[in-house]
């Protein structure tokens, strides 16, 4: 296939790593459907296609870097993500087929694997992409390069905790002595107050506003007609505004 391509192709960086990738070929298991099927006795390397290689050979075990491309049938999707996720998790997960959100097939392998980065109709332009992260995950690395992702995977952030100190109860429960009244309800506020302080003080005013409302509305204090000329006068001032 590649006999009238050889000054094309590019080369094996040096003899060991040709060596290596030759021995990937002795034992897949499988069926050679294009290349030398006995390269591991010749060293003469070309590009292969192994289809269904054995997934405890060497090939399906180590980081290939170099040109053979192990190919493996399936009937359905989910034959894919098992196989997939039964391995170390890799650099980048490629899908080649229709891109669209309706695409089951596509969607489910972007949820349901886990890996660097997922590529849909090429190979590795992900990398290319400098406003797109760059990295693995578990095995295939950690961090991310590229841009701002970068800066921050380089940098060691300094964390700042800036608030107010609220001495009233239930706050207060905070500080010592720590009686068991207290413990109580320090248990309680981690269990159902896991919230910060300005989203208290939000609660709060919203709180207070609404009862007002409510107050308002009850002692007729606040009628359709006042909120239909309340309206009036806002949408006046926004039309003057805008002028």
């Amino acid at each position: 296939m590649y006999e009238n391509d050889k000054k094309a192709l590019g080369k094996v960086v040096n003899e060991f790593h040709t060596n290596r990738l030759c021995k990937l070929m002795a034992d897949h298991k499988g069926t050679v459907v294009i290349g030398n099927p006995v390269a591991h006795e010749d060293g003469n390397l070309t590009p292969s296609v192994i289809l269904n290689p054995a997934e405890d050979c060497g090939l399906m075990n180590e980081e290939t870097f170099g040109p053979i491309l192990a190919v493996f049938t399936f009937k359905k999707v989910d034959e894919v993500i098992k196989l997939i996720n039964s391995k170390p998790k890799p650099l980048a997960v490629y899908y080649f087929g229709k891109n669209s959100n309706k695409n089951e097939t596509m969607m489910r392998l972007m949820r349901e694997t886990s890996s660097g980065a997922f590529c849909v109709n090429e190979a590795a332009y992900q990398y290319n992409n400098q406003d797109l992260p760059f990295g693995g995950v578990g095995d295939s690395g950690y961090g991310r390069l590229h841009g701002k992702a970068g800066f921050d995977s380089c940098s060691n952030k300094k964390s700042v905790m800036r608030k107010i100190p609220l001495k009233f109860y239930p706050f207060s429960v905070s500080l010592p002595p720590y009686t068991e009244d207290k413990q109580k309800m320090i248990k309680l506020m981690f269990r159902k107050l896991d919230i910060t302080q300005r989203q208290l003080q939000r609660r709060i005013i919203i709180g207070l506003i609404v009862i007002y409302l409510l107050w308002a509305v009850l002692t007729k204090r606040l009628t359709i007609q006042k909120v239909k000329k309340f309206w009036t006068v806002i949408k006046m001032a926004w039309q003057f505004m805008r002028k």
